[in-house]
């Protein structure tokens, strides 16, 4: 699965949530996490041993499904001297980097056998969260899959963990 991450867990928390709920035969075994320094930071200090530990205990537990954690892989931006990472998004070219990034990402993956990709476009502002479908798209093919809005978010809310 690629996934963006920003300074909230919550875009990949929801995202597995929302796959475990919606869509369980496109739970991901592996997950390329796009991000910046600040997501790095935010992935390193809580999700990697904190919270997603946690979420996958939940998951199997609520849906019952035999899902290992997935394995994750982070790959932050670098500005365009490729020696210091990009701490935010907060221009026009830092958001051309991220993209470009994203495409390389697709390009290097969407080939490989018995591989299906989802994309994550939960959180984030709309239009570089959004943006990220694109290349996906233009590299489809049959095992690819951008799954639908997921509407319901994350493990905390009630309408989601309501049991019959």
């Amino acid at each position: 699965m690629l996934s963006l991450l920003g300074e909230s867990p919550g875009v990949l928390t929801e995202t597995l949530w929302g796959l475990a709920e919606s869509h369980p035969g496109h739970f991901p075994d592996e997950i390329s996490i796009l991000t910046t320094r600040k997501g790095k930071e935010v992935f390193e200090s809580s999700l990697a041993d904190k919270i997603l530990p946690g979420l996958m205990q939940r998951i199997r537990e609520e849906f019952a499904l035999d899902v290992p954690r997935p394995v994750c892989v982070l790959h932050v931006f670098h500005g365009r001297d490729a020696l210091q990472e990009l701490d935010d998004l907060r221009n026009r070219e830092d958001v051309e980097i991220a993209g470009d990034a994203m495409l390389r990402w697709v390009r290097a993956h969407v080939f490989e056998e018995n591989t299906r990709l989802l994309a994550s476009v939960s959180g984030g502002p709309l239009s570089f969260s959004a943006s990220h479908k694109i290349p996906v798209r233009f590299h489809r093919r049959s095992r690819s899959a951008v799954p639908p809005p997921l509407r319901r978010r994350g493990p905390d809310r009630e309408s989601t963990l309501s049991r019959p």
